[in-house]
């Protein structure tokens, strides 16, 4: 059994599937590429697949993860090729150790930064109606970026994930 690590994205009309149809999405893809990958036994077998935390619907990410077991060693270029993916890569870390995401959101209209104080806010910069902010991302501690951008306005905004990171807020997660 090899593990395997798969980083994509989820921009474009693909920030509207659920994280249940992503996981059928990758399924799908896994057969039709060809991926040898470890089933689960039993009546019903599922492809053996976990991902980072769900995002919610209507936001972007670039930094998506995916793990994977390989019933046989495969090239990783040659799945990232089939798969058309960002990277992939034997894994460095757990999944779970993803403590903070970084945000880009762009907001319709000016908002008023006083309103954010939040301990789950590790840091932030706001320039040009663009709030770019690394919030808490752990199961226990998590700050939805789109309820952040509620409190913050009333009107319309964009939520783009660029990057995970590890506990100490500034080790990129890999």
């Amino acid at each position: 059994m090899v593990s395997v690590r798969i980083k994509f994205s989820k921009t474009g009309s693909l920030k509207f599937i659920s994280h249940l149809d992503l996981m059928r999405t990758m399924k799908s893809a896994m057969i039709r590429a060809k991926i040898p990958v470890l089933y689960s036994e039993g009546y019903n077998p599922r492809p053996k697949m976990v991902f980072t935390m769900p995002l919610s619907i209507g936001t972007e990410s670039l930094c998506e993860f995916m793990d994977i077991k390989l019933t046989e060693p495969m090239d990783f270029e040659l799945i990232k090729e089939r798969l058309n993916v960002l990277d992939v890569y034997e894994p460095i870390y757990k999944l779970n150790e993803i403590c903070y995401a970084e945000y880009k959101i762009t907001f319709d209209e000016g908002i008023d930064i006083a309103q954010l104080t939040n301990p789950l806010v590790k840091s932030y910069s706001y320039e040009n109606r663009i709030l770019t902010a690394i919030l808490s991302a752990d199961s226990s501690n998590y700050l939805n970026p789109g309820n952040l951008a509620k409190i913050l306005t009333q009107s319309g905004y964009d939520i783009l994930k660029i990057n995970n990171y590890l506990k100490d807020g500034y080790t990129i997660f890999k």
